[in-house]
Parts: C-alpha cells; sequence; structure tokens
C-alpha cells in the first residue's frame, strides 16, 4: 500500500509541476521548452528501463501461434481503437 501511495503521489507531483516546468521553460525559449521535454521524457524512459523490477521481469511462457500477440483481448481493443481513431 506505500509503494502505491508513494506512486499517486509522485504522479500528482508530476503533473503539477510538469506543466509549470513546461511554461517556464517556453517563457525563455520554445526551442528550450521543446528539447527539455524531449531530455526529460528519455530520462524518464532510461530510469524506467534500467530499474530493478524492469530488468527483473520476463513474461509467462506461452506455446507459439501464428496471431502472436493479436490473442490478446486487450490488444485487439487498443488496435480498434486506434483504427477507429486514425479513421476519425
Amino acid at each position: 500500500d506505500a509503494a502505491y501511495a508513494l506512486d499517486a503521489a509522485a504522479q500528482e507531483i508530476l503533473f503539477t509541476a510538469g506543466p509549470l516546468l513546461v511554461v517556464a521553460a517556453a517563457a525563455v525559449n520554445t526551442e528550450v521548452a521543446l528539447l527539455l521535454t524531449g531530455a526529460l521524457g528519455i530520462a524518464g524512459t532510461l530510469v524506467v528501463t534500467a530499474s530493478g523490477p524492469s530488468r527483473r521481469w520476463r513474461s509467462e511462457p506461452r506455446a507459439a501461434d501464428w496471431a502472436g500477440p493479436l490473442r490478446s483481448p486487450g490488444l485487439r481493443v487498443l488496435l480498434l481503437s486506434l483504427a477507429c481513431a486514425g479513421i476519425a
């Protein structure tokens, strides 16, 4: 429960501080704001992928199938949603 509380609090801080940081950077220079946003996105991705739980996680072994990931109902819903958004 403590981990979930910490995660929720961290997200709320990011949702509040992120836009303020971008606005402050945009006030200096819009190119700086764009570069800062990209750099922070890459830094966050690297932190998550380098973390212990991400490095230790392995998927459950399953039988190979011609459909592969499309066997997952969640992925089919996601693809349908993205297709509808792309058509709209």
